[in-house]
């Protein structure tokens, strides 16, 4: 419709354009590359002319969105955008407003788009004055509409929790999948998004493809996973508000039954907001970073056009090396929304398998109110100075009403615990290792990516072969180390099981039954025999016992008999709690007899 006008008017613009692709709202974008000789202005009218005002014409530029907070209820979107462009001597067309939502405390938030340096001149005003230009209103009478405070809303995003997952190719490697185990531990991951894994749980951390061939594993805190199906060739999870899909397609798979599944996975994710696609896909193009683009690369571009995603994947850094060459084929696509403030890159640690790691933090949506709880102390009893204590305690005294005396109560408690134990430290950062994890393991993990990184490097040399065999030596080096380790873990478990039946374990042993949540019985009559099984009633069997007739031979129990036994148990003794000894009767009776 464009090149077969007679006019000639939009003849150029065919040799521009460099990308065309749909929104979601199934519109036709087109994006022409930049040319010094072509007026935008006169472009811009010539399009509008022949094709209406149903479409629009406008440079790209980089634009970045700000938040401004504590707006009145009042406040509409065209007396914002009038305010901001009479502030910051803009025009309105190069404002816009995203949303304007209620907020807490009846007041409103709104998200305004806008190029870099429109942006950077709003930063610099702080605020915005919206209604009346009153700078002394009356003392009894507001102004109409309050100031809203500007901030970026990547800045309120980052301070919430965000999400790390990890993308991995595992290759059916036994060996990278120990690895993994390990590495989600170090890198503090959340998430992990796998293909080819050598094997997969049956908890509810686990979500796999009718194939087994990829999965999604919730390895961290990130919650329990929702929304969960398997597909032929991929899966999906939802994880707080994200919706998570693990891809698989192998490379043997024919054309046609690949744009079939691209299809099924696309209508699946049609319609969601959050989404993140990632996997194996075994596609190139040039769009991530490949030399050409092949008939699968076209088939997932065109596939995913329609969803508007974007590809994370940046440089030229080849996801998948054997034999000294490599390809980009492990993809992350990502939404417009998360894409802006996501971290995305390949980590730079041994795997064990073919392919690298990719490591990508999302950080969650912003908080409107954040509440922070106060930090919660502890103590370790190890380092009690009961001289010290006692004398903390000696100052207390009754106060005149119930509540003060539980605050003064506390307060000298507190004291008392500071000056007379060490506080616990808390490690927020560190991260125990597998039981099986040793400081060979780690030697040898370090030595064999080294040696590969050298063979990756000589490829075309004359020191290509040797470091080819130095490598593989490495690699079978770490298979045995990680493989005679865990037999020796288990080992040592099956030791302590025979020593301490309640140790290591039984609580290995329960953690793996407790994985999955067990529904809670509703039944009544079945809730009554539980009861009833559990609490009989002993009034009979109580009656006859042979001390309900010799209560004139028991001697009275004083307080000062209990506090000398117990003063003469250790901690580690006795029916209370073992980890936290200062909870326990002989913590009382130690310190205020």
């Amino acid at each position: 419709m464009v090149t077969r006008r007679t006019d000639g008017k939009l003849q150029h613009v065919r040799e521009h354009v460099s990308r065309v692709r749909r929104t979601a709202n199934d519109a036709l974008i087109l994006e022409l590359r930049k040319d010094p000789a072509t007026d935008i202005k006169a472009l811009g009218e010539n399009i509008t002319l022949v094709l209406g005002d149903k479409v629009g014409v406008r440079p790209l530029q980089q634009q970045r969105a700000i938040a401004i907070y504590n707006l009145d209820a009042a406040a509409t979107r065209e007396e914002l955008l009038t305010a901001l462009a009479s502030q910051a001597k803009v025009e309105e067309n190069a404002l816009t407003v995203k949303s304007l939502r209620p907020g807490l405390r009846n007041y409103q938030t709104a998200i305004v788009r806008a190029p870099e340096a429109v942006i950077q001149k709003l930063t610099d005003l702080g605020s915005v004055m919206i209604g009346p230009e009153s700078k002394k209103p009356p003392s009894r009478q507001p102004p109409m509409h309050s100031k809203g405070r500007l901030e970026d809303p990547k800045a309120a995003q980052m301070t919430s929790s965000a999400l790390k997952i990890l993308q991995l190719n595992l290759n059916h490697c036994i060996a990278a999948q120990d690895l993994l185990q390990q590495t989600i531990r170090e890198q503090s991951i959340d998430v992990a998004l796998l293909s080819e894994p050598y094997s997969t749980g049956e908890s509810s951390k686990w979500v796999t493809d009718a194939d087994r061939r990829s999965a999604i594993w919730a390895c961290g805190r990130s919650g329990p996973m929702q929304d969960t199906r398997s597909f032929q060739h991929f899966s999906r999870a939802k994880v707080n508000d994200l919706v998570l899909y693990s891809c698989y397609l192998p490379p043997s798979l024919p054309i046609a039954r690949f744009g079939e599944v691209l299809d099924d996975l696309v209508e699946d994710a049609r319609g969601r907001p959050r989404v993140v696609i990632a996997g194996d896909f075994n596609a190139w193009a040039i769009d991530w970073g490949c030399p050409r683009t092949d008939a699968r690369g076209r088939i997932l571009l065109e596939a995913l056009a329609s969803l508007n995603l974007e590809t994370l994947n940046t440089g030229g850094r080849n996801t998948f090396s054997r034999a000294g060459t490599g390809s980009i084929i492990d993809l992350t696509f990502a939404s417009e929304t998360i894409a802006r403030s996501s971290s995305w890159g390949i980590g730079d640690f041994y795997t064990a398998s073919d392919h690298e790691a990719i490591l990508l933090t999302l950080a969650g949506r912003p908080r409107a109110l954040q509440r922070v709880f106060p930090q919660r102390k502890s103590f370790r009893s190890d380092t009690l100075n009961v001289p010290t204590f006692r004398a903390k305690l000696a100052g207390l005294q009754v106060r005149s009403t119930a509540e003060d005396s539980a605050i003064h109560v506390m307060s000298t408690l507190r004291a008392a615990c500071e000056g007379s134990m060490a506080q616990r430290t808390s490690y927020g950062r560190h991260h125990k290792p597998v039981c099986w994890w040793n400081e060979k393991i780690d030697e040898a993990r370090r030595n064999c990516l080294r040696a590969r990184r050298l063979y990756q490097r000589s490829r075309g040399t004359a020191q290509f072969e040797p470091l080819k065999s130095q490598y593989q030596l490495r690699r079978r080096l770490l298979k045995k180390e990680i493989s005679s380790s865990k037999r020796e873990a288990f080992l040592s478990l099956c030791d302590t099981a025979e020593q301490d039946p309640w140790g290591k374990a039984y609580q290995t042993i329960v953690k793996r039954l407790r994985s999955d949540p067990l529904d809670t019985p509703c039944d009544p009559l079945f809730l009554d025999r539980i009861v009833t099984t559990l609490f009989p009633n002993c009034e009979d069997a109580l009656r006859d016992h042979p001390l309900r007739h010799c209560e004139d031979r028991l001697k009275e129990c004083s307080c000062e008999e209990v506090i000398s036994i117990v003063r003469r148990m250790r901690a580690e003794q006795g029916p209370w709690p073992r980890r936290y000894p200062e909870q326990s009767p002989w913590f009382g009776c130690l310190t205020c007899p």
